[in-house]
């Protein structure tokens, strides 16, 4: 398959369910200097292994080469990062966010950075971010 269309939720309690790990996911990485449009919880039965993809416009077919590109920058495009509510882990996630906003993020962007190059600067800056999120563990 060449693209991928996310299904956006169709009735508002499951996106007031994701609305914790959301607003801690945008948090997150907006706090790593990812460009984001927003965070947006969708269907995505194709990709049953992603947790997590971007997409420059969430209602067009995201291109399957573009589906981990998140630019940081003055230049970079805003994208959105699209969370897979088909994934199995998700559920969990969306569960855990209830009591641990900023551990629930941490976990989603280790998922959707899983399978790329390691980067020890920004596994740095995650848990450095999520620790800060934390005010109860930080002091």
């Amino acid at each position: 398959r060449a693209f991928v269309l996310p299904r956006l939720p169709e009735g508002p309690a499951e996106a007031e369910r994701f609305r914790p790990l959301q607003e801690a996911a945008r948090r997150l990485f907006e706090g790593l200097g990812a460009k984001l449009q927003g965070v947006v919880l969708a269907h995505l039965p194709s990709l049953a292994d992603d947790a997590a993809i971007t997409a420059a416009d969430v209602s067009e077919p995201v291109p399957m080469a573009e589906i981990r590109k998140l630019d940081a920058g003055f230049l970079a495009r805003k994208r959105t990062l699209v969370v897979n509510v088909d994934h199995p882990t998700v559920a969990h996630l969306i569960r855990l966010a209830a009591r641990e906003p900023a551990v629930a993020a941490w976990m989603l962007a280790r998922l959707f950075f899983l399978g790329l190059p390691v980067d020890a600067g920004r596994d740095a800056a995650l848990m450095a971010a999520t620790l800060k999120a934390r005010p109860e563990v930080a002091r």
